[in-house]
């Protein structure tokens, strides 16, 4: 692949870089409704710029009904919230979600010990809707009762999403099969309109800068001008924050092999990531959240009520938790170099 540099780059629009966007992750296995409910609203009053979820009409509903109640609430910041799904090429297992043959599983409590302690707190069965796609579970399995499914392009899935209020499509393109990213922005290209954005997750599972470069050149002459280069640099593991010092250098490295790609971070990111960046004067247009993310509002997503009939007291400190978190971003004196 030629990475040339074209006669005149394809900049970022100005309004994305200063300050930049944060952007929250729901986790792509994530079909919990209410909570996919709650976590929308909290964000949306917290200020997020957008909501990553899985491609999934039902989720993308979920998502909207959950920024529209924020909407309501007269502490709404004015700046909008869009959504975003993500799907996976052939060959990239970055996008997925583990499946659990109930006939097969024991309930017998061992994916709950020793290392998977992390992503799983409870039996796996009820689980699994909020599954951070590590894939550790499946080989720990004794019994094999659990398989990894992913969530791969599909045009009239993505259309049905687009329909349902999604505003952005992300492709997860780490490891994916030869010609399969082509094919996959051909099925994306029939779906997006002008006002749709198209973001690109790379990094994860060991691509290299140069890679990752060919990628985003890639996707340019394929498709549009402007499109979001998501770079990460550790695979989707449920980091807890304190883990994108690899996810800065893969960042500084593709910038420099790309210096007119639109770079978000992902990755380990925490309320220190932007400040981190500053100090590399990495000027990224985006930094998007994960599981650091979730675990600042668990306290409501998990609380018992329908809806957002949860405990105020409950709900207001985890509002307050999720401003934190996007004021750590969205503050214009951090990004003054």
């Amino acid at each position: 692949m030629d990475r040339r540099r074209p006669d005149r780059p394809a900049e970022p629009p100005k309004s994305q870089l200063n300050p930049p966007f944060c952007k929250i992750i729901s986790g792509l296995g994530g079909r919990d409704l209410q909570r996919i409910h709650r976590l929308s609203a909290l964000y949306r009053l917290a200020g997020a710029d957008w909501l990553d979820v899985a491609a999934d009409p039902a989720v993308v509903k979920a998502a909207v009904q959950g920024r529209a109640w924020a909407e309501q609430q007269p502490s709404c910041p004015s700046q909008p919230m869009k959504i975003m799904v993500s799907v996976g090429l052939a060959g990239d297992p970055h996008v997925g979600a583990a499946l659990i043959d109930a006939a097969v599983c024991a309930t017998c409590s061992g994916c709950v010990l020793g290392e998977l302690k992390a992503c799983v707190d409870r039996p796996l069965p009820t689980r699994a809707p909020e599954c951070p796609s590590c894939q550790r579970c499946a080989p720990a399995c004794p019994l094999g009762a659990i398989r990894m499914a992913t969530a791969l392009v599909d045009g009239e899935s993505l259309q049905s999403c687009m329909d349902a209020g999604a505003q952005a499509i992300e492709l997860h393109v780490a490891g994916a099969q030869p010609g399969a990213l082509t094919q996959g922005l051909a099925q994306v290209g029939r779906v997006l309109t002008g006002d749709h954005w198209l973001s690109v997750s790379v990094g994860a599972h060991r691509q290299t800068p140069s890679e990752i470069a060919d990628v985003f050149y890639e996707v340019r002459a394929l498709s549009r001008p402007h499109c979001l280069l998501q770079v990460e640099g550790t695979p989707m593991s449920g980091g807890l924050g304190g883990g994108d010092d690899r996810s800065l250098e893969l960042v500084k490295e593709v910038m420099h092999l790309a210096p007119d790609a639109a770079v978000q971070i992902a990755g380990g990111t925490d309320l220190g990531t932007a400040q981190r960046c500053h100090a590399a004067q990495l000027l990224v247009v985006g930094i998007a959240f994960g599981t650091f993310a979730r675990l600042q509002v668990a306290a409501a997503l998990d609380a018992a009520g329908e809806g957002m009939r949860i405990d105020p007291e409950i709900l207001q400190q985890s509002i307050e938790n999720a401003r934190q978190l996007v004021h750590s971003v969205r503050s214009p004196e951090q990004w003054s170099f």
